[in-house]
């Protein structure tokens, strides 16, 4: 099977989609095969690749509807003919989160740096290490330099988990952007955090 990301959180509306799209065109703009396979009920990332191929500017990767806690067993056989594979993940479903964590080499968590956001990333940090997975953290919706977002990131260091230098800063228009190619910050987005990923691929596979 090929390398897996899932972008997991329990939490919703921290930015889990536009992520895992964004990941996905960059890896199919880099030149890679790529499958996303789409575990949220609500169908987000399906939907944002109808809506983009209607525009004539289809998304970069496969998108594919797998809402199922066998995804253990199903995503090896999806994602054979792939280079790369990323899982979006639903929100509260603790069983769906949970099967898209277990097939993870690296659980990417967006994270606001909020105090509503961060009391509630506990419970995906437990599910990830019990599962012994490798998380990647994500500051989005955040402004960069507050004293807020650095009280956030060295909160999670402190919890031992790795925080990206990517970010996505609250004022930038990401929402606008659902149901087509990504581009301008969110491309860049997804160019920069996918750089940040091989790099910690590479070191998880080596240690």
């Amino acid at each position: 099977m090929p390398p897996v990301i899932s972008i997991e959180q329990f939490k919703g509306g921290v930015m889990k989609t536009a992520t895992a799209v964004a990941l996905a065109d960059a890896a199919g703009e880099a030149g890679a095969d790529v499958l996303l396979a789409d575990t949220d009920p609500q169908g987000s990332a399906s939907r944002w690749f109808q809506l983009a191929e209607a525009t004539g500017r289809p998304l970069r990767c496969t998108v594919a509807g797998v809402a199922s806690r066998k995804l253990p067993e199903r995503l090896p056989i999806m994602a054979a003919p792939y280079a790369m594979a990323f899982v979006d993940g639903p929100p509260l479903d603790e069983h769906l989160v949970g099967a898209g964590m277990q097939v993870a080499d690296l659980v990417v968590m967006p994270i606001p740096p909020n105090k509503g956001d961060m009391d509630r990333v506990t419970a995906s940090l437990n599910l990830a290490r019990t599962l012994g997975k490798p998380v990647l953290a994500v500051q989005t919706f955040t402004r960069p330099n507050t004293v807020r977002a650095i009280e956030a990131r060295e909160a999670l260091e402190a919890a031992g988990v790795d925080v990206a230098q990517t970010t996505v800063p609250r004022s930038d228009p990401i929402g606008d952007q659902y149901g087509s190619r990504p581009r301008g910050r969110l491309a860049a987005y997804g160019r920069e955090l996918l750089s940040e990923i091989l790099d910690k691929l590479d070191k998880l596979e080596r240690a």
